[in-house]
């Protein structure tokens, strides 16, 4: 079995505007590395699905809008000439096929003989762990089992670019994880180039070499996931990735000032005094102990293992960490400290 090949990808200007005058896509430039996975994310109706239909070929971009593969112009080739591989939330499985011929189809339509197809089908089959499967009917395959066909499909075509559209969303929280993590596993070994769709941000987290976090048919940031995570470039971004906390007004302004000194300008300009930071960045503490911090009072406090995860009352409430071994109960006073160079401020 030969392993797929990584291609590179270079959109410039792709914009869409569909007939009813609804812009989906703004006119976005975008450099995809060979054998990496970028992950676009995002709600629903921000974009995501759309520029990864423009890259497939299923989608035309608005005038003036240009892809390359390799440094070959694709802008004009239909989804069939492209080569590229789509895997989707809905299988696209035929079920008058048996798996073993569904993993085949590829390689039938270029004429390989079936011999030789199935061989080459079985190969994936086994890479797809499941190779027991190879007789069965697709209507007796369970979500998951289904899902493994579509990728295992999409890559014994052996495609320049992987495509998948929201790939796990239909199955249960148990089966995504466990495929969320084979998925990454063979993207990796395989080193093709992915780019996948999700609105799930640990989903993004885990598999993304990059992310893309898109916004009102924009990109908002493009970054690593810790990039994206520990450097959000909007709060948008902020708010989309991770759980966050947010602090307004005198109350922000008397916690920047204990832990930089003085709020930027621009905040004192407008009054906004916003700041936000990650449940991580905010340790409890005994209420004595907090210097210039806050004093806030528990409203709920989870055990995880090594941590605690504390809710602290307040408007809105915060989320913070505290020591495993602390005794917490609600109603008590505590002491809340912000890491300095954790707090990012819009």
């Amino acid at each position: 079995m030969t392993e797929p090949s990584g291609t590179s990808a270079t959109l410039t200007g792709v914009a869409k505007t569909f007939p009813d005058g609804t812009r989906a896509l703004h006119p976005t430039d975008l450099a995809i590395a060979r054998g990496e996975t970028l992950v676009l994310l995002g709600p629903s109706g921000c974009g995501k699905t759309t520029l990864l239909r423009l890259i497939a070929g299923l989608e035309a971009s608005d005038a003036g809008g240009a892809i390359h593969f390799d440094g070959e112009d694709v802008t004009a080739l239909p989804i069939e000439r492209r080569g590229v591989g789509m895997v989707f939330q809905s299988y696209a499985l035929f079920p008058n096929m048996s798996v073993a011929e569904n993993v085949a189809y590829g390689l039938r339509v270029r004429g390989m003989g079936r011999r030789a197809r199935l061989a080459e089908a079985a190969s994936f089959l086994a890479l797809c762990r499941i190779e027991e499967l190879g007789e069965r009917r697709i209507t007796e395959l369970s979500g998951g089992q289904r899902q493994r066909v579509a990728l295992a499909r999409a890559l014994a075509a052996k495609p320049r670019i992987l495509l998948l559209d929201e790939p796990l969303t239909a199955l249960d929280a148990n089966l995504r994880e466990t495929l969320r993590a084979e998925i990454d596993e063979l993207l990796r070994r395989l080193e093709v180039t992915s780019v996948y769709v999700t609105h799930d941000q640990a989903e993004a987290l885990m598999l993304g070499d990059r992310i893309a976090v898109m916004e009102k048919g924009r990109i908002a940031q493009i970054g690593t996931p810790q990039e994206i995570y520990r450097g959000p470039a909007t709060s948008f971004v902020a708010e989309f990735v991770g759980l966050t906390n947010e602090l307004r007004g005198e109350v922000a302004a008397g916690v920047f000032r204990a832990t930089h000194g003085a709020m930027p300008a621009r905040h004192l300009r407008d009054g906004t005094h916003t700041l936000r930071f990650r449940p991580e960045d905010a340790l409890v503490g005994p209420a004595t102990s907090v210097g210039d911090g806050l004093v806030m009072e528990v409203a709920a406090a989870v055990f995880v293992g090594g941590h605690q995860i504390v809710t602290l009352a307040g408007n809105p409430p915060l989320r913070a960490h505290a020591p495993a071994d602390m005794p917490l109960a609600l109603g008590d006073r505590v002491g809340l400290t912000l890491r300095p160079d954790a707090i990012k401020t819009f």
